[in-house]
C-alpha cells in the first residue's frame, strides 16, 4: 500500500496510486502549498474523475475543485496547459459516470470549451464552482 507521507516532501509529479492514497486518508492535509495546482494535470484527469465520482472519498469536494482548475486553466491558457484533445478525453470519461458532481463538471467544461469568454477565475480556478457541485 502506498503511504502518501512517504513521498510528500519534495515531489512535483504524482502517480495515480499516490493521489488515491492521499484522497482516501481522511486526516490528510495538503502536503504542499498550492497542491491543487500541482495535481491539476491532465495525466491525472482519469484518476481525479474516479475519485470525485466516489461519494466515499473524504477529499471528494477538494478534488472536484482540482478538476475545475484543470479545465479552467486549459481553456484560459488556450490549451497550453493541457491540449483540447486531452481535456476532451477526460471530459468524455467523466460523461460515462453516473455521478452528478462529475457529470455537472463535464457539462460545464463543455460549455466553457464552446464559449471560453465565460471563464471567470474565481469560479474555475479558486474552487468556486466546486462549492456548487450541481446546478439548482
Amino acid at each position: 500500500m502506498v503511504n502518501w507521507r512517504d513521498w510528500a516532501t519534495d515531489k512535483v509529479e504524482f502517480e495515480p496510486e499516490e493521489l488515491r492514497a492521499w484522497a482516501y486518508d481522511p486526516d490528510a492535509q495538503e502536503p504542499y502549498e498550492d497542491w491543487d495546482l500541482m495535481i491539476s494535470d491532465v495525466e491525472l484527469g482519469p484518476t481525479l474523475v474516479e475519485l470525485v465520482a466516489d461519494p466515499n472519498c473524504p477529499h471528494r469536494e477538494y478534488l472536484l475543485g482540482v478538476l475545475y482548475i484543470l479545465s479552467g486553466d486549459a481553456v484560459r491558457t488556450e490549451y497550453w496547459r493541457a491540449s483540447r484533445a486531452d481535456l476532451e478525453e477526460v471530459v468524455g470519461r467523466a460523461e460515462q459516470t453516473s455521478d452528478q458532481w462529475v457529470m455537472t463538471w463535464a457539462r460545464r467544461t463543455r460549455a466553457l470549451i464552446a464559449a471560453p469568454e465565460m471563464f471567470e477565475y474565481y469560479a474555475w480556478c479558486d474552487h468556486g464552482l466546486a462549492r456548487r457541485p450541481v446546478d439548482d
